[in-house]
């Protein structure tokens, strides 16, 4: 039994949402529309003088309508408050039956409080939102001090705290579509507490825009237009957003040392929206360190949009967080679908958490490892029995991440859990296009467990500085399957220390049905491919096929020779796949000795298609003759062809005013050039060394 009341026993559950309170002055300008409450403000019976002893609309026990100012207290809304000033021993009790609970439906209740006295030995708060009439749980609680509750004190941890002199608004809600068997009941609010003042209360469901701007909010207003707008995050920090909630983040704003917290589910016809509004650059969130925190915490998304953010500086960017997973695969934290970020940009996601040996140590509580711009993961129960239930659930299908930057993050876009069993459909369709990503040692994105989608004109340039002894990474894959990875970059990445790998792009075991192609791989420390069995996982039906490997191995481990090849291959003999149309171009000019084509060659080719792999591929070219090649012609030089020829149907050909010219003799006029190297998935970049002098 969690608690007892003089009209109700409740048995315990686990409240939906963690709860916090916000500090506010007073002159709170809350519009009432859609308040399911009757008397929200306590303005009934109308007050002269002193206090009334009873509150239209509300039941309970020591009750009181007060005029505020008779006892010093400004009211948070309107003239009246509600008013408990008994006797030590005796708690408020204030109640009231409102609306049915509908399905699909999500519930935010707040309400202002203010300690009469300061006296913590004795204050004490309460805000409950519970079924009536089963009384078998609660949906949704908050509580200060409720050691103090008489009669029936309980121990918890406080949810808000209380300051006398300042009203304190408490939010709370819950999402009906984790409590389906309470839908068709109706809910009782409950406020409790001594020595208390109440004000404000309000109990909403549906749409609601929220506007934030640090330069010109003020979180005592309503949040509910761009002239009322919020300074901070505190007011939505307990909040349950609706379907068709938007979050307005003011352009040109920043939010130093903050973080953004939401809750709620949307739907496919009402997604809920994180955007920008106004003029300016795209709003700034910088987290409060960089060792745990996010910047926004999304809880359990699902038809969630973000658009337009820009993070900066902290352990994650994005923590796309799915918890409360049933292990019988029901729960909030599985079946989500269809989260999609656009826009934004990620900075500085990318302090070390190695040791100085390069070794990694998991910590409790095991949710965040590598840091990331953006990060799905959490917590997921084992099934029982083994095998069934949340061992074969999927968190989130359908998620897209596109138009983003990920600026000197240790990973991009990552996912991962600890430790659940292995499933390989814990994403399901996932889809990353148009991104690029830099300083990254765990790739521009690190992908366990996804099932279908595709990566697209993703770009990973200039791998970290950080030192991990189990190696490094442009991209990254294992456990997935039935993805489709084109049209990619992975370039200039790091081997630091003594680390292992520093590759293009690393298959570390267990992928399925893979089709990698149109991609270029180049300018890495290590090799441009790795292919490992990781977890005694095979992989099967890779297809890599019409991908550039260029220049890579440029700092190898000189401990063996396996590093020291375009290609590095530890998964004979189960694996299987295709490997063909590639061009293979190695580097000569640094590294230590001559760079091999295949580590493994034997059991690789073997593998991958065997004597196909030697007449498809081509590998007879080495970098030092294709690098001077041109890549571009200005014609600056009056009579330079530079090295166009060929001329067919081209009559005088000359180069003259900036410009290649003749004049046509037929309906079929062209030239050739030279030679040319144009890898064309690949950006082009400048390389700028600074020197002090």
């Amino acid at each position: 039994m969690r608690m007892k009341f003089d009209w109700a026993h409740l048995p315990p559950r686990c409240p939906l949402i963690l709860l916090l309170s916000l500090s506010l002055s007073f002159g709170w300008d809350v519009r009432g529309e859609g308040n399911a409450l009757t008397n929200p403000g306590f303005e009934e019976p109308a007050v002269s003088s002193g206090q009334v002893g009873f509150i239209s609309g509300w039941s309970g026990s020591h009750l009181s309508t007060a005029l505020a100012s008779d006892f010093g207290i400004i009211a948070s809304e309107g003239n009246q408050i509600a008013r408990n000033d008994s006797p030590i021993g005796n708690n408020t009790v204030l109640f009231q039956d409102t609306v049915t609970i509908e399905a699909n439906t999500i519930y935010n209740f707040q309400v202002d409080l203010q300690p009469l006295i300061d006296d913590p030995a004795h204050n004490s708060a309460g805000v409950e939102l519970a079924p009536n009439p089963s009384y078998t749980g609660f949906l949704a609680t908050a509580y200060y001090q409720s050691n103090n509750f008489s009669p029936g004190p309980f121990p918890t941890a406080d949810d808000f705290t209380l300051t006398p002199g300042e009203w304190t608004r408490v939010l709370i809600g819950f999402d009906s579509r984790d409590y389906p068997e309470y839908v068709g009941e109706t809910i009782r609010v409950i406020i409790r507490g001594h020595k208390l003042a109440v004000d404000n209360a309000r109990l909403t469901t549906g749409r609601q825009d929220y506007f934030i701007s640090s330069s010109i909010g003020n979180d005592s207003l309503s949040g509910e237009t761009p002239e009322t707008a919020w300074r901070t995050f505190s007011n939505l920090d307990g909040r349950v957003l609706s379907p068709g909630d938007q979050v307005l983040l003011k352009r040109g704003d920043a939010w130093p040392n903050s973080h953004l917290h939401l809750r709620g589910k949307g739907t496919a016809e009402e997604p809920i929206l994180l955007s920008a509004y106004g003029e300016g650059p795209n709003p700034v969130i910088t987290a409060t360190n960089l060792t745990d925190a996010a910047c926004i915490t999304l809880e359990n998304p699902s038809n969630f949009l973000v658009e337009c953010m820009d993070c900066r500086d902290g352990k994650i960017g994005l923590y796309l967080r799915y918890t409360d997973g049933l292990p019988d695969g029901n729960g909030p934290g599985f079946n989500n679908r269809n989260v999609r970020v656009r826009g934004c940009t990620f900075k500085n996601f990318d302090e070390v958490w190695s040791d100085e040996n390069g070794d990694i140590e998991l910590a409790p509580p095991y949710e965040l490892s590598w840091g990331a711009a953006i990060w799905i993961g959490g917590s997921i129960p084992n099934g029982e029995p083994e095998g069934t239930g949340s061992d074969v659930a999927t968190v989130v299908e359908d998620v897209t991440v596109e138009q983003c930057a990920f600026l000197e993050c240790t990973t991009g876009f990552g996912n991962g859990w600890y430790f659940p069993r292995r499933y390989k459909s814990r994403i399901r369709n996932l889809v990353l296009r148009d991104c690029f990503a830099t300083g990254c040692e765990n790739g521009g994105f690190a992908l366990f467990y996804v099932d279908g989608g595709y990566i697209r004109n993703f770009h990973t340039l200039v791998g970290g500085t950080g030192f991990y002894s189990t190696g490094t990474t442009s991209g990254f894959v294992e456990g997935c399957q039935n993805l489709l990875i084109e049209n990619c970059e992975f370039a200039f990445n790091r081997r630091n220390q003594t680390a292992a790998d520093g590759v293009g792009f690393d298959f570390e075991g267990g992928c399925r049905n893979i089709v990698f192609q149109k991609n270029v791989l180049h300018d890495n420390d290590g090799a441009g491919l790795l292919v490992l069995r990781a977890l005694d996982d095979p992989n099967l039906n890779l297809t890599i096929e019409g991908n550039v490997f260029y220049n890579n191995a440029r700092n190898p481990r000189p401990t063996g020779d396996h590093d020291n090849n375009e290609i590095v291959y530890f998964d004979n003999p189960d694996s299987s796949g295709v490997f063909r149309n590639n061009g293979i171009y190695r580097g000569e000019d640094v590294g230590f000795g001559s760079v091999g084509l295949y580590h493994n060659g034997t059991d690789f080719i073997s593998d991958f298609g065997g004597p196909s792999v030697l007449s498809t591929n081509r590998t007879g070219t080495n970098y030092s003759t294709v690098k001077n090649r041109p890549r571009s012609w200005f014609f600056e030089t009056e009579g330079d062809l530079e090295g166009w020829h060929d001329f067919n149907q081209w009559d005088t050909p000359a180069v003259t005013n900036g410009s290649l010219r003749g004049t046509s003799t037929g309906i079929d006029p062209y030239a050739s050039t030279a030679p040319c190297w144009i890898p064309a998935q690949q950006f082009e970049t400048v390389r700028v060394r600074f020197g002090i002098s």
